[in-house]
């Protein structure tokens, strides 16, 4: 009698151990769920999604952390972009190209974030051209300077810099028209 008793207690504590093993497994899906709905509804997105695919390890079928999954993609999205689209106008385009990335990479279909990307890529380019113009000018290299600011202009006509830059040449270049062929003017009256 003392055997089976010895095994029943034996077989209940294994039960007791498993259903605790399964019912902190289960609590963990909810817990990140829980924390998932927790960093979404305090607007941290990033943290919100984290915990979602999660919580969809615990539970792969589950259409609620999916959809809710989803929703927090689609707003990370829109929150990165504003941050990107911030930054750009701060003229920081590193830091702008990496919240656009990060916005398409949780939202490719944000179409917005695309547009921006390419421009924050050109307003990028457009300002190393400047910068070059502007080094090539001080080594007194000014056709290739020239060309910089051209290239500058056509990567960002907004460039404002780069457009001024370029004035000085048409100006310095009109300048120097007029003074290799200058315009000859006589009193006389013209042939009827």
């Amino acid at each position: 009698m003392k055997r089976v008793s010895k095994n029943m207690k034996l077989t209940l504590m294994v039960l007791f151990f498993v259903s605790a093993l399964m019912h902190l497994c289960g609590c963990a899906g909810n817990q990140n769920l829980r924390l998932g709905q927790e960093y979404a509804s305090a607007g941290d997105w990033d943290s919100s999604i984290q915990a979602f695919q999660d919580a969809l390890k615990d539970d792969p079928n589950d259409q609620e952390i999916k959809l809710l999954l989803v929703r927090s993609k689609k707003n990370a999205s829109l929150d990165h972009l504003a941050k990107g689209t911030a930054l750009l106008e701060q003229e920081r385009y590193d830091e702008a190209l990496t919240e656009l990335q990060t916005a398409l990479a949780f939202d490719s279909s944000n179409l917005e974030a695309e547009d921006l990307l390419e421009k924050a890529k050109d307003m990028k380019e457009s300002d190393y051209y400047l910068k070059k113009g502007i080094a090539l000018e001080k080594s007194q290299s000014y056709s290739q300077a020239r060309e910089s600011f051209q290239k500058a202009i056509e990567l960002n006509s907004e460039n404002e810099e780069a457009q001024k830059a370029l004035d000085r040449y048409r100006k310095s270049n009109d300048t120097t028209e007029q003074k290799k062929y200058p315009l000859k003017t006589t009193t006389e009256t013209p042939i009827s």
